[in-house]
């Protein structure tokens, strides 16, 4: 209960400064500038302030301060660029990692999983340990775990692995299979970036909100 409070109250206080920042200079030019077009501009700065504002907070307050804060939106150039010889990670396409895989020599078995930026599916936050990849058609990489849960990315474009991360830059679509533990039952989700926003089919009791997921981060992670 205290987490969420001081969780809400931070965000509060993170969203009224961004209001403040971009609505002072919007309060700024009024104060030293004259006429419609100044005022008009004025007003834009308001609007965009409060919109800001209102985003950070939204953002803060759903993600958790502590991965709003820490959250990083790293160019994929840098991950694209290929490993040197005695780089601790490994750059892959699906078969590449599949033979690195079945060899036993993979660096990283499993972890935590993030969905564009998203951890809060169910599953997710558990530890999933990698037990078999494979590739049902060419442009598709399927991992099943020793849980049951099973990750399918389609069209993965470079996969990379670390000691204690792998991650995949970007894809057309994932779909996430876990078990419903009221069920006991196998159901997926589908997750697809179009235009900057996650589009996603659940099931009617997940709850979606576009501000767990941030597009500018890598397509999969996971985490150990």
């Amino acid at each position: 209960m205290l987490r969420k409070t001081l969780t809400a109250a931070t965000a509060i206080i993170l969203g009224l400064i961004s209001t403040a920042t971009i609505g002072g200079i919007g309060i700024l030019i009024v104060m030293t500038t004259a006429g419609i077009a100044a005022l008009l501009i004025a007003v834009l700065f308001l609007s965009g302030g409060f919109l800001l504002g209102y985003k950070v907070y939204k953002t803060a307050l759903t993600r958790g301060l502590v991965n709003f804060i820490t959250a990083v939106n790293a160019s994929p150039d840098f991950d694209n660029l290929e490993p040197s010889d005695n780089s601790n990670h490994r750059l892959y396409d699906i078969p590449e990692y599949i033979s690195a895989f079945e060899k036993h020599e993979y660096l990283f078995n499993g972890g935590t999983i993030r969905i564009w930026g998203n951890y809060t599916f169910p599953g997710f936050n558990s530890f999933n340990k990698i037990e078999s990849v494979k590739s049902p058609k060419a442009d598709l990489l399927q991992i099943t775990f020793s849980n049951g849960n099973i990750l399918s990315i389609l069209a993965p474009e470079s996969i990379i692995e670390g000691d204690s991360y792998l991650k995949v830059i970007n894809c057309q679509k994932a779909e996430w299979v876990w078990t419903d533990a009221s069920t006991n039952s196998l159901v997926s989700a589908t997750f697809e970036l179009q235009n900057n926003r996650v589009n996603v089919i659940a099931p009617g009791n997940i709850t979606v909100s576009q501000y767990h997921f941030q597009p500018g981060e890598p397509a999969i992670v996971l985490l150990e």
